[in-house]
């Protein structure tokens, strides 16, 4: 058996090959600017309290969104109260997505407002990356587009 050494061609020496490295260009990630108005307050203009939104998790499977508002409404009473319950891969424990009057916030977040074992976080609604809502409620008020129906798209 004969070795046969192989050498460049002239064209990859000269660096003209078909083939061509594609490099991927980040674009420019500034923030954009949000401008908040400071004027004269007028009737004809009002605004609204911001919502914030949390997830709670690993309580009873049994528990309902009924349940979580009785409870909510004993740690701070509010009427704009918003809770759905999650559809989640196991039926160990049940999670909801609350959204608040952002000036309840810090009173519901606090692990002083939940039985021992409750788990709270942030809910992050925007998911940029696939340009879709996480959690967004579906026309049966379940939530939709859970990580089950992200990894079968993908």
């Amino acid at each position: 058996m004969d070795v046969v050494q192989c050498s460049p061609t002239t064209r990859e020496e000269t660096n003209d090959s078909p083939w061509q490295t594609q490099h991927h260009r980040r674009r420019s990630t500034k923030p954009r600017k949000i401008l908040t108005g400071s004027g004269k307050a007028d009737d004809t203009l009002q605004t609204v309290e911001e919502m914030k939104f949390v997830q709670v998790w690993s309580l009873k499977p049994d528990t309902t969104e009924e349940n979580i508002r009785t409870y909510l409404g004993k740690i701070r009473a509010c009427d704009r109260y918003v809770v759905k319950k999650r559809v989640i891969k196991t039926d160990s424990h049940a999670a909801f997505e609350i959204g608040l009057p952002q000036s309840l916030y810090d009173v519901v977040s606090s692990p002083d407002s939940w039985p021992p074992g409750v788990k709270i976080s942030d809910w992050f609604r925007w998911n940029p990356r696939h340009g879709t809502r996480r959690g967004s409620l579906g026309a049966a008020g379940q939530c939709s587009n859970t990580s089950a129906q992200r990894s079968a798209r993908d």
